[in-house]
């Protein structure tokens, strides 16, 4: 029996089930390996404002953005992406509560840098990172100085489905909340990547409330 399928590429009728055997391959490998355009580094940027004044940052102009407030959780987020490159940041009362507990309210200036609340906090999203990537490894971790506060990073590899991934991950607590930013790009596009994430990192501040 014969079938009859769109080809997807061409847009051509694929007849035999040889055919159309051969397409459900190539489809499948595409959409589980992540077959992806490679992204251009970009070099216009905008600047996201939370509108609760949590964060704020520059993001690249060409990407999708999207992101919004849970007043009742005393939360926000925002997210960019292109072609599975992202960028999201997340800030949470909650988190900087747990921050206060696990590194102390008080004056933590004389802390060393692995005490410190955001350090705390960082170790402590640690397991969101193993559950929901799969050979999540860290290989470098530092605390610097950022216009959002100090602020705990790490790079990371891991892999996302099929697609490996290298990635910047990073704490920071602010008065009232945890601030949390993640950024990753495949592997291939990571050394064209990273100086742009750090760009972005590095601009992170808190916001103007609306």
């Amino acid at each position: 029996m014969r079938l009859r399928l769109i080809n997807y590429f061409t847009g051509a009728d694929v007849k035999t089930a040889s055919q159309s055997g051969f397409l459900f391959a190539v489809v499948s490998i595409c959409l589980f390996a992540g077959c992806q355009k490679k992204v251009s580094v970009p070099g216009e940027f905008k600047e996201w404002n939370s509108s609760d004044g949590a964060f704020a940052l520059s993001y690249p102009s060409e990407w999708r953005a999207q992101g919004g407030v849970y007043k009742d959780e005393g939360s926000s987020w925002a997210k960019f992406e292109k072609d599975g490159v992202s960028i999201r940041v997340d800030a949470s009362f909650t988190q900087s509560v747990l921050g206060d507990l696990m590194g102390g309210a008080g004056d933590t200036t004389d802390l060393p840098d692995d005490l410190r609340p955001e350090a705390k906090l960082h170790d402590h999203n640690l397991d969101f990172y193993k559950e929901h990537y799969r050979d999540y490894e860290e290989v470098s971790i530092t605390t610097k100085e950022l216009p959002i506060g100090r602020t705990r990073i790490a790079e990371f590899k891991a892999t996302k489905g099929l697609s490996k991934l290298c990635g910047i991950r990073a704490t920071a607590t602010t008065r009232d909340k945890g601030i949390t930013f993640r950024a990753y790009a495949p592997e291939g596009q990571w050394e064209d990547f990273k100086p742009v994430f750090n760009q972005i990192l590095d601009g992170l501040k808190q916001g103007r409330k609306k």
